[in-house]
């Protein structure tokens, strides 16, 4: 008969290679060798890879359909919701400087044809002249502050459209939680879209415009600046919202249609009002 080891972790008697107490794996001769450091590696790696890919694959061809299979408690499949949270951040991070969104700089916010602007050009030229920096320098440091900035949208954006969606169903008793894993699968979905689909489509577009003669200067400028950007992916969002919330909340198709509208605009209004507050905190933060 095989005699009983204590775990190492947690003290439990264990007979097998992993300890029915906590789980732990017995340690075995090799383990502490590289190669076997290695396979670990890999394996974890392909592993996590394989989910991420179905979990994407999901966002994009079933909306909803994440989040509904976390509500029942079918988890192990997907990547989970907080894993998605952080990989949509990072990604967010880094393809932000390369689209239009959030494309605004110091220039427009002090942008002499905008009467709107005075305040904000008041407040700049007190910060420019009580650092003594050239009006230059301090645009560069603005910049590269504001740049930092931006970064934390959905940071920001996420938990409040969670928010939103709880109001928008608050007859259905849903749990905030529940809102919330909704609103993380809407913004991988968003981001998702936009790096797949419409930055190639744009890539394309521009690719083009050489080759359209006259027509060149009127697709130039219907598609210049950040609101087609906006437009369009506001589309891909109303599809997304949609599906998803006949689909995990049970939605009528007039109840998902002007609820999709509701947060639509929500994230519009969201976006419009993080772009002016990043501006008084970069400014206090020079």
């Amino acid at each position: 008969m095989k005699q009983k080891q204590l775990c190492v972790n947690c003290g439990a008697k264990s007979l097998g290679r992993f300890c029915p107490a906590c789980g732990e794996r017995r340690i075995e001769p090799g383990d502490l060798a590289f190669k076997k450091m290695f396979a670990e590696w890999l394996d974890a790696s392909f592993h996590l890879n394989g989910k991420l890919l179905v979990t994407a694959r999901k966002l994009l061809l079933s909306p909803g359909f994440l989040t509904k299979e976390w509500i029942a408690g079918r988890r192990t499949r997907y990547s989970k919701p907080f894993a998605i949270f952080l990989v949509v951040n990072v990604i967010f991070f880094l393809i932000q400087p390369h689209t239009h969104v959030l494309g605004y700089g110091l220039a427009g916010y002090v942008d002499q044809s905008m009467p709107r602007n005075a305040l904000r050009r008041e407040l700049v030229a007190e910060h420019v002249q009580a650092s003594g920096e050239d009006p230059k320098a301090f645009a560069a440091r603005f910049e590269t502050k504001l740049m930092a900035q931006k970064k934390s949208l959905f940071l920001v954006m996420i938990p409040m459209i969670g928010g939103v969606l709880g109001l928008l169903h608050w007859r259905r008793r849903r749990t905030y939680v529940e809102h919330l894993v909704f609103s993380i699968h809407l913004f991988a979905f968003f981001l998702i879209a936009l790096a797949v689909i419409v930055m190639p489509g744009f890539l394309l577009l521009k690719l083009a415009l050489p080759h359209m003669g006259s027509a060149a200067s009127v697709v130039n400028a219907l598609f210049e600046g950040e609101w087609p950007l906006v437009i369009i992916l506001s589309g891909f969002l109303g599809f997304y919202l949609f599906r998803a919330q006949r689909l995990v909340y049970g939605d009528s198709r007039i109840g998902a249609a002007w609820r999709s509208l509701a947060v639509v605009v929500s994230v519009i209004s969201l976006i419009v009002a993080f772009s002016q507050i990043v501006f008084y905190t970069t400014l206090w933060m020079l």
